[in-house]
């Protein structure tokens, strides 16, 4: 094959190596391997949030009462709580608070109160009490007051 007069003009582009196409491969690799790495960071710490909307079903809410005749409600604490916050392990039932599973005991289930809507199940988590010089070190599992399971039919 031969060149035109015009092509001399421009150098010729370096012979692709192996290595070349290794470090692409690499620099590929690491990008997708941080983005998944975000990804699951992300989920992890979503999780932490186990109740939500608690605005939504206020109402209900400051009627509950556990079976240890407290209240549950102060406002800010109950939510839906997502399906895969819930599992069973070894014939208990377990809620994810905060990205803890915490055993739901016979005491947490609702004495007196409904949920606000029966598509999810709904908890009652004590916030943390952070201030006036103290900390609240109580662990999730320790602060969850109460819980609704969402119905099974």
């Amino acid at each position: 094959m031969t060149r035109r007069f015009a092509d001399f003009s421009r150098p010729a582009p370096p012979p692709w190596r192996w290595t070349d196409t290794f470090l692409v491969a690499l620099g590929s690799a690491i990008a997708i391997a941080s983005f998944v790495a975000l990804v699951i960071l992300f989920l992890m710490v979503y999780p932490a949030r186990a109740q939500h909307n608690h605005s939504a079903g206020h109402g209900f809410y400051q009627e509950w009462v556990n079976g240890k005749d407290r209240g549950c409600c102060n406002d800010r604490d109950c939510g839906s709580l997502r399906d895969e916050d819930q599992r069973t392990k070894a014939g208990k039932l377990e809620v994810r608070i905060e990205g803890q599973w915490c055993p739901v005991l016979s005491w947490h289930y609702l004495k007196k109160g409904n949920a606000p809507d029966w598509q999810t199940a709904h908890v009652c988590v004590d916030k943390l009490f952070v201030g006036d010089g103290e900390t609240d070190t109580r662990s999730p599992c320790e602060r969850l007051l109460c819980y609704q399971p969402k119905p099974l039919f």
